[in-house]
């Protein structure tokens, strides 16, 4: 039986950022888009391989030794789920090592489960089960299989990016709505955070304008006293809350200032990140073209070969017609 995937947006349970590791549940009894799920105890006799070379992939991917970013030092069935200790390699030399950890450190990790169902240990509902047809139950339940690789997915942490994952996710027939769905929700959790800092960078402007102003009302009318003593502020006091104001007005437009450097420099890594991703959608496009020209040809050629069967074999029949008539 072929390998089988399954996706699952992890829950990080801790991260040690001083040894680079993450431990986070990579399954659990969750029920896929397939209405299939797999039973947590169907790994208590399928783990043993994999723990004596727990490789962590980068999306499934086996063309290079730099796909694998990390490793397994821990892998274990507790509270009902799958959950396993990864060390990444990271500052080794290797990019997606460092994305990945970064990712999982910030939360938004999504594992990769592949594995093989052991003999007997798939359980499947008749087509025509009323109960599978209203999502009430499984249509697939695995209950004993073997683990082969857990690979992190790249889910991009970014609004840009994100989108662009999400568009692409749109246009596919067969996508992996627990991926699509995640996209949707960081990508607005994104949005609401950068309008959230926004509107806090507004709303300090506003209160900055709002107390000068009734400082400077104030000066204004205790202008307006006669001398002799009636005046709140000498002129001396007055220069110095004059000065103090300035002195409010730069430091808060300083901090201001770094804030929205910060947004410039996390633009700068989207716009860097998209187009990777545009990037990467092409070279999928590219090979997704290949693949189809190169199944075309295959087509043609076996069309070819049947036409050519089908006449070799009326020429046979002709020739033994007119040989049995002469």
């Amino acid at each position: 039986m072929d390998k089988i995937v399954k996706t699952y947006i992890g829950e990080i349970k801790s991260v040690d950022e001083k040894n680079y590791t993450v431990e986070a549940v990579v399954s659990d009894e969750t029920v896929d888009r397939y209405q299939e799920v797999i039973k947590i105890d169907a790994w208590k006799g399928g783990l043993s391989e994999y723990k004596k070379h727990g490789v962590l992939l980068s999306s499934h991917n086996y063309g290079k030794l730099t796909n694998q970013i990390g490793v397994a030092e821990k892998i274990r069935v507790e509270d009902g789920k799958l959950v396993a200790k990864f060390k990444y390699f990271v500052n080794a030399g290797n990019e997606e090592a460092d994305w990945g950890f970064y990712l999982a450190k910030q939360g938004f990790a999504a594992y990769s489960v592949g594995f093989l169902p052991k003999p007997g240990g798939v359980e499947s509902a008749a087509w025509d089960d009323e109960d599978v047809k209203a999502g009430k139950k499984p249509s697939r339940v695995y209950n004993a299989v073997e683990l082969l690789e857990v690979s992190q997915v790249t889910v991009p942490a970014n609004p840009s990016a994100l989108q662009k994952s999400i568009d692409m996710y749109e246009k596919v027939e067969n996508e992996d709505l627990v991926v699509k769905e995640y996209l949707h929700k960081l990508y607005d959790n994104s949005l609401s955070e950068k309008k959230d800092v926004e509107e806090i960078i507004e709303d300090i402007k506003e209160d900055l304008e709002s107390e000068v102003k009734d400082i400077e009302d104030i000066l204004e009318e205790d202008k307006k006293k006669p001398k002799g003593g009636c005046k709140e502020y000498t002129e001396e006091e007055e220069k110095m809350i004059l000065e103090a104001i300035e002195s409010m007005k730069k430091e808060v437009l300083e901090r201001i200032e770094k804030i929205e450097l910060v947004f410039e420099k996390l633009e700068t890594e989207n716009l860097d990140l998209e187009k990777q991703i545009e990037e990467d959608l092409k070279k999928e496009e590219e090979l997704a073209l290949q693949k189809a020209q190169e199944d075309a040809e295959v087509t043609a050629k076996e069309e070819e070969s049947y036409i050519v069967k089908i006449l070799s074999d009326m020429n046979d029949e002709l020739a033994k017609r007119i040989s049995v008539q002469s």
